[in-house]
């Protein structure tokens, strides 16, 4: 069983251990790999054991079940429909909840904002809320800010982790062109829904929302990925090889003309020859740009 040392919460299950309790059959070590990438944030934030936190957009469960390991009981909410995702979120969800783990996680398959607003007057408020690479796939960038409003009065502390929009290794820079296309695209063709980037918001736009919305950015860092994430790869592979992606262009030249469209071609463009700067490697060696850290805790006048 876990142990915690002076009473923070620290990972001590392996991530091996804690893999097995997910509905995981293929791709093993690079999950392997996002379970440890996951302990690296647990360990830079040492959130108490015993505290009270509330996930939004936990998924399939992957953080969860870290959070679960380290901290104790966790409510982890998201709004997938049946049969979303690779694997399925709600069968995940399921096998989870049966594991060894199960009984410290209380799953809500709804939106953040519904569950919060459901909250009745006098319901303890939650020690931190986390989002863990769910920003960006928030419906429009305005929303985080609205997520952040709505949360102000249930929790002292929110805890994001999210992609940096920058690297400090060659190896990444297709990834951050590849956001950069998308940041574009969806700017373009703000109704499209085939994929789930969103709103790839940058540090400084989260900071913005978080101040808005009554909150001080308390401490961030940067952090690196490490070798065998794949999240990165996945998406310049979509660029560049899925046949959406030139329908998205067509439609793009269609709404705002060859101008626009010769932009986006330039971009796509820029993350081709990006990938074949890293040699041999192709798409397979590119690696995930840097993932920002940050820690947002309620103004004094906010209270």
């Amino acid at each position: 069983m876990p142990s915690f040392e002076a009473n923070v919460g620290r990972v001590t299950s392996s991530a091996e251990e804690l893999m097995s309790y997910l509905f995981y059959q293929t791709h093993l070590e690079n999950h392997l790999a996002g379970f440890e990438y996951r302990q690296r944030m647990l360990e830079h934030w040492k959130i108490p054991s015993g505290s009270s936190v509330l996930e939004i957009g936990c998924g399939q469960g992957e953080f969860t079940v870290c959070l679960a390991d380290a901290v104790g009981r966790v409510v982890a909410v998201d709004p997938a429909p049946a049969g979303w995702g690779t694997p399925c979120v709600i069968e995940s969800q399921k096998y989870l909840a049966a594991s060894p783990i199960g009984s410290r996680i209380t799953f809500i398959n709804d939106t953040a904002p519904n569950y919060v607003l459901s909250l009745r007057q006098g319901t303890p408020r939650f020690d931190y809320v986390l989002l863990c690479h769910c920003v960006w796939f928030l419906e429009k960038p305005h929303l985080l800010q609205e997520l952040m409003e709505t949360l102000q009065p249930w929790t002292r502390s929110v805890l994001i982790a999210e992609f940096s929009f920058s690297t400090s290794m060659p190896a990444a820079f297709p990834h951050v062109l590849a956001a950069q296309y998308n940041n574009t695209v969806e700017a373009l063709l703000s109704d499209r829904e085939e994929w789930n980037i969103r709103s790839p918001l940058t540090p400084s736009q989260m900071t913005q929302a978080g101040e808005r919305a009554g909150f001080r950015l308390a401490s961030h860092k940067t952090i690196t990925p490490g070798e065998k994430n794949r999240e990165g790869s996945r998406e310049v592979r979509m660029l560049l090889k899925a046949k959406e992606f030139e329908n998205e262009r067509q439609l793009v030249e269609q709404r705002h003309g060859p101008r626009i469209a010769l932009m986006l071609n330039g971009l796509k463009d820029a993350v081709a020859a990006s990938v074949q700067r890293l040699g041999g490697g192709g798409i397979e060696a590119v690696r995930d740009m840097d993932v920002w850290l940050a820690k947002f805790d309620v103004t004094s006048n906010a209270l």
